[in-house]
């Protein structure tokens, strides 16, 4: 059971959390699930606010090994509260959910962050689901924007 939210002292070490299992690490506040990448058992975090999938370097070699990284895809990311990160690349990895198999391109940083999947693939593979009262919106321009542009 976990003790967030309250602080202790420890031999001049204020401690914030315990937990009892790597489990507890999980917020609350955030969604998860589990996936099969490259056949491993992988936690990912939803993140319905992202425009991307995004994976440590530190986390892509533990899944992989040496996974070839695909360096002209090189972006810089802005996070939550404008913090830039510039990515080392995209990497494809097999991804399995309920049977269903796809490819997952996932922008590689080399920093600690958690690995996340954008708003476009948490609806992929329907591991989100919106009502019919949700109409989803393009950030790609149509033929209307087009000729309305000239």
């Amino acid at each position: 059971m976990s003790n967030a939210g309250h602080f202790r002292c420890i031999k001049n070490i204020y401690v914030y959390c315990v937990i009892d299992s790597v489990d507890d690490l999980c917020v609350k506040d955030d969604i998860h699930t589990y996936l099969l990448l490259n056949g491993l058992k992988a936690l990912l975090k939803l993140d319905t606010g992202a425009k991307c999938n995004v994976m440590s370097l530190t986390s892509l070699q533990g899944i992989t090994g040496q996974q070839k990284l695909d360096k002209s895809r090189k972006v810089k990311l802005v996070g939550f509260g404008d913090h830039i990160v510039t990515s080392v690349g995209v990497a494809a990895l097999d991804c399995q959910h309920n049977n269903q198999k796809h490819m997952l391109e996932l922008h590689i940083v080399n920093w600690n962050v958690r690995t996340f999947l954008g708003l476009k693939d948490c609806l992929h593979p329907g591991l989100i689901n919106l009502s019919e009262d949700v109409h989803e919106l393009t950030t790609q321009p149509t033929a209307t924007d087009s000729a309305n542009q000239k």
